[in-house]
């Protein structure tokens, strides 16, 4: 799987929820990581419609097609449940 988080500098839940990111790519070390900024990667962020709510986190499957998403701030419990949900539904 790999997670491509979009936050930017600006964003309070984002800076909030960053330790939480770091946290995750630790216990998930063999899963892809990738972080854009919303600002400055614009271009690469217009694709995925994220719309005005961040921090977004886009899972996407081996094939690169997203499976789910992960919108706003949420508590680690909440995003490790999510997480191995769609892992186990793939």
């Amino acid at each position: 799987m790999k997670f491509i988080r979009i936050s930017a500098l600006w964003c309070s839940s984002c800076i909030l929820t960053l330790p939480i990111w770091e946290e995750i790519k630790k216990e998930y070390p063999t899963f892809l990581f990738e972080e854009l900024d919303y600002d400055m990667d614009e271009t690469q962020v217009e694709k995925y419609q994220i719309g005005k709510i961040i921090p977004v986190i886009i899972i996407l499957n081996e094939k690169n097609i997203e499976i789910g998403r992960i919108v706003g701030e949420k508590t680690k419990k909440e995003m490790v449940e999510y997480i191995e949900q769609l892992r186990s539904s793939i």
